[in-house]
């Protein structure tokens, strides 16, 4: 067998991968029901670029295009000022801006375990790149 073949160990692999990486990111992905810290930046440009209001900000624009645009598409008005995190969300669809900044950053998961392989023909590396990753989060704590 050629190393580049992908083999029934492969595949289990990566959907090992893909369901660790799936469960991880979204175990709970509506809580807390209240604004975290990067959802104070990035929400507000969201909601600003939803009701077409200029600002200037010295960043590229396209992670908070995306979020804004999602937003709308989910039914998020813009009307949430987004002030300070903690501050809870009453009346306002801010799952679906979550989830699709979830899903992304889930899509790495998969995408370094495809790299490595890609790099290295090895299942093992790719493996354990994978779960570096999928784990990196748990070093994560989110005080209030």
């Amino acid at each position: 067998m050629q190393p580049t073949e992908k083999s029934t160990e492969f595949w289990l692999c990566f959907g090992l991968i893909l369901v660790l990486a799936g469960w991880t990111r979204f175990k709970e992905v509506d809580q807390p029901a209240w604004v975290c810290w990067d959802e104070t930046h990035f929400g507000k440009m969201g909601s600003w670029y939803i009701n077409r209001t200029f600002f200037f900000d010295v960043h590229p624009p396209l992670g908070k295009m995306i979020i804004g645009g999602v937003g709308y598409l989910t039914g998020y008005n813009g009307t949430f000022a987004f002030e300070k995190p903690g501050d809870l969300y009453h009346d306002h669809n801010y799952l679906g801006m979550r989830i699709a900044c979830t899903f992304l950053g889930a899509c790495l998961i998969p995408f370094s375990f495809l790299t490595v392989w890609e790099f290295t023909h090895s299942i093992n590396a790719a493996f354990f790149a994978g779960i570096l990753i999928v784990f990196g989060k748990s070093q994560l704590l989110n005080s209030n």
